[in-house]
């Protein structure tokens, strides 16, 4: 489940999406592969062909440069915060459950939803911080 509002909807063409979330269903994934001058963690493509940047951040998150990359072209780009599950805290179910189901753990890099659309989340410029590795 990702977070979502009119523009990611748009975007995505994620057809019976609530109004706030919708199942992001991804037909293949690759690991780091560079897009110009851009390499995500993770590049997955919708059923319908759209390319999905996926950011995963425990100890960096990307930073407005970045995220603008993304804009520029138009890829969307989701971040999923896992920096809660510390090497001392860190149980795969648990964490395969977040990535999968919980909403607050992920962030639209682009496009940017409104953020009175997402219970409990600030925007998504405020919420990246200014780090990226």
């Amino acid at each position: 489940m990702v977070p979502v509002d009119s523009a990611v909807v748009d975007q995505l063409g994620l057809e019976g999406a609530s109004s706030a979330s919708a199942q992001l269903r991804l037909s293949s994934i690759e690991v780091e592969r560079s897009l110009q001058d851009l390499r995500p963690d993770l590049l997955g493509h919708t059923e319908a062909g759209i390319a999905v940047a996926i950011e995963v951040a425990y100890s960096s998150f990307c930073d407005l440069l970045k995220a603008e990359r993304f804009a520029e072209l138009r890829l969307p780009a989701l971040e999923i915060d896992l920096r809660a599950f510390t090497p001392e805290a860190f149980d795969p179910v648990v964490v395969r459950a977040s990535v999968l189901n919980d909403l607050h753990s992920k962030v639209w890099l682009w496009p940017i939803p409104q953020a009175e659309t997402l219970p409990g989340r600030v925007g998504a410029a405020d919420a990246r911080g200014t780090r990226c590795r």
